[in-house]
């Protein structure tokens, strides 16, 4: 029968010392390992131990997870908090300016304080409720600033309470590197470069464009040059774009059919309501769906004034695009 061999260790000082370490004489690192596998309550609790709990419990990876709420102009200290250098949320409460006249009573000109403030936190990427400034209050903040801001963001809106100036900054900026993931895009169009809203829409993984919730009966303007050079970028080169959802009437009719065919299915899902299109613009979408290098997944259609067109697709055709995409 085989013995098991003992290994045997020489008990040295080291080892020892060792067994009687203390967790508070534990390197910051180690403690800081230690801290991120406590949940958010308990890491509010390890700060009040002791004055070296509190400064290693303070460390900003440690507070990441935070969403910092600010209702006013007196939250602002918040953010210059040491421990919350790396948050990537915040959520900002929203004015109640409902009638958009006169100076905001809510935020006056302390939005863009606000933005120099965010502006030094490079980890935020998300605001909750950007989207429900005034444009009295965001008249506070300038091109530049906002545009910085608002490119680090996975989600945004540009809207009727931005001015000219500051959504081409935005756009400016989005033609680069961009981290927005989703758009709307729900502003006059037509006074904007058409190149310059193709290069910059396109770079964004999923966008609308349409009237404001807020304002459904505004109009994005006449944007069929816009509209064109996006259908252009996007069958030309690839692009991140992969979903676009239209809101946009007659905007888009006369482009020629060609064109809204490959381009459409050069994206994987589209949604297109209270938007007319020709029936010369359907088929083409729907035989290029039918090409094996159609990227197209999902389509949804709604509202198109069919009554107004005076459809009469080839009913074959229709029974093979529902066989392949649903």
């Amino acid at each position: 029968q085989q013995k098991t061999k003992v290994l045997e260790f020489p008990v040295t000082s080291e080892l020892m010392s060792m067994a009687h370490t203390s967790i508070h004489n534990l390197p910051a690192e180690l403690m800081t390992l230690i801290f991120q596998m406590l949940p958010p309550e308990d890491r509010k609790t390890v700060m009040l131990v002791c004055k070296a709990w509190m400064k290693v419990g303070g460390y900003p990876s440690l507070w990441s997870w935070s969403v910092i709420t600010i209702n006013s102009k007196k939250d602002f200290p918040k953010l210059k908090a040491r421990r919350l250098q790396l948050i990537q949320k915040i959520k900002v409460e929203k004015c109640e300016h409902l009638l958009n006249i006169g100076e905001c009573p809510k935020w006056k000109t302390d939005l863009g304080a606000l933005f120099k403030i965010i502006h030094k936190i490079t980890t935020i990427s998300n605001m909750y409720g950007f989207s429900k400034f005034c444009r009295w209050s965001l008249a506070s903040v300038q091109p530049d600033l906002l545009a910085s801001v608002f490119n680090r963001l996975e989600q945004g809106e540009l809207s009727n309470r931005l001015t000219e100036e500051q959504i081409d900054h935005i756009l400016a900026a989005m033609v680069g590197k961009t981290n927005l993931r989703t758009l709307v895009f729900c502003s006059d169009v037509s006074s904007i470069s058409p190149s310059l809203f193709a290069k910059a829409i396109s770079n964004v993984y999923d966008v609308t464009v349409g009237p404001d919730e807020d304002e459904p009966y505004q109009s994005c303007g006449e944007i069929e040059e816009q509209m064109l050079a996006l259908f252009v970028a996007i069958t030309e080169k690839e692009r991140p774009m992969r979903r676009l959802d239209l809101y946009v009437q007659g905007a888009i009719e006369k482009i020629d059919a060609d064109v809204i065919g490959k381009a459409f299915n050069r994206l994987e899902f589209v949604h297109i309501e209270d938007t007319k299109l020709t029936a010369e613009q359907l088929t083409s979408l729907a035989r290029n769906i039918l090409k094996d290098e159609s990227k197209l997944k999902n389509m949804m259609l709604f509202d198109l004034y069919f009554e107004e067109m005076g459809l009469d697709l080839e009913a074959d055709l229709v029974d093979k695009v529902r066989k392949k995409i649903g």
